[in-house]
């Protein structure tokens, strides 16, 4: 069967060439929507409001999934702009002073841009988001579009779209990010430059970034080659204080040979120390042994997880998704006649009907 997606990672429907009241077409979407909601429950212990993003100091503080070799580059400038304040006393600090300037700029923007909210509308708690997931998974198998019509006082009506990964409802203008798992409002795109996304908020700060950090090296590429040949002309020339020029000499060498070294490891200790991780990362997995839990098992630890947390609409909803010659619902349909029905999750039964 043909099975098309949006290119939205966070929105997904599904066409097959059966009718929708085909039984066939039916019995899939059915199949479809209860992966889904195993998928989803599958991640209720790794839940997190602001997806792969890192919440520090009490949310003051948001961590994008930032590359290495973006990390790099912002230790090196430290570094640089330290070595430039040592050797302050062979240099003219009119000429240096722009470079300082334009690094605590570039740490600004990069403070604003990768350390900070860009945008994310939050995921809402774990329980409601499989409350979300189990209404949008009617409407589904109904061949009807989970959306959703607020009216707001001043008469205007706004239509939130459902997001199959973030499950809640959102805007026409919050796209989903499959790098960062979280839904970002006004989506520019998501940089792979630096890792992080580019969004409603930090937009402007990303262009400061992304200019103050090439402006950084180019400025000091030409700043230590100037130095370089003025000290080498003059010396050529006999002046009084050769001695002060020779180590002045000395200095923008160092300074030229610090930057083309750093710019050379930010180019290649990255892949390696990626290379390594990857290593360690398969050898670590080979180690470890795979069980693979059976769908009957994971279908019987939701229906635990349903009949304590959602309401009995929703629990039936998750039973009509669960195929009719399956032994669980039949278990769990009659055992939903008997007022005692909750001890039938217990260690010592469920297990061994199945």
């Amino acid at each position: 069967m043909e099975h098309s997606s949006s290119s939205d990672d966070g929105y997904s429907t599904s066409t097959y060439d059966y009718p929708r009241a085909h039984p066939v077409c039916k019995n899939r979407l059915q199949r479809d929507a209860l992966q889904v909601l195993l998928r989803l429950f599958s991640q209720r212990n790794d839940w997190s409001s602001h997806g792969k993003l890192k919440r520090l100091c009490w949310g003051h503080i948001i961590v994008s999934p930032i590359n290495l070799w973006w990390w790099m580059a912002e230790i090196f400038i430290a570094v640089t702009v330290a070595y430039l304040l040592f050797e302050l006393f062979y240099f003219n600090w009119l000429t240096v002073v722009p470079t300082i300037v334009i690094a605590v700029i570039q740490w600004l923007a990069f403070y604003k841009t990768c350390l900070r909210d860009p945008g994310v509308q939050p995921k809402p708690p774990f329980v409601e988001s499989f409350k979300n997931a189990v209404k949008a998974c009617k409407k589904w198998t109904q061949n009807v579009a989970p959306t959703t019509i607020i009216e707001h006082p001043n008469g205007i009506s706004e239509s939130y779209q459902y997001c199959w990964k973030c499950h809640h409802f959102r805007t026409s203008d919050t796209t989903h990010c499959g790098t960062c798992d979280c839904c970002m409002i006004q989506l520019d795109h998501h940089c792979p430059v630096f890792g992080g996304c580019v969004a409603k908020n930090n937009l402007s700060a990303f262009h400061a970034m992304v200019f103050t950090m090439c402006g950084f090296w180019i400025y000091v590429l030409v700043f230590s080659i100037y130095e370089v040949t003025t000290s080498s002309v003059t010396e050529s020339k006999g002046s009084s204080n050769s001695t002060t020029k020779e180590l002045s000499y000395d200095a923008a060498h160092r300074v030229l040979y610090l930057v083309i070294g750093e710019i050379i490891a930010v180019m290649v200790l990255p892949q390696v120390i990626t290379a390594i991780l990857h290593l360690c990362r398969e050898k670590k997995s080979r180690k470890s042994k795979d069980y693979n839990i059976p769908e009957s098992e994971q279908i019987k630890e939701m229906l635990k997880f349903v009949r304590s947390n959602v309401t009995p609409e929703e629990e039936q909803i998750v039973l009509s998704l669960l195929p009719e010659e399956d032994a669980i619902k039949m278990i769990i349909t009659a055992s939903s006649q008997d007022p005692n029905h909750n001890s039938f999750f217990s260690p010592t039964r469920g297990v061994s009907h199945v």
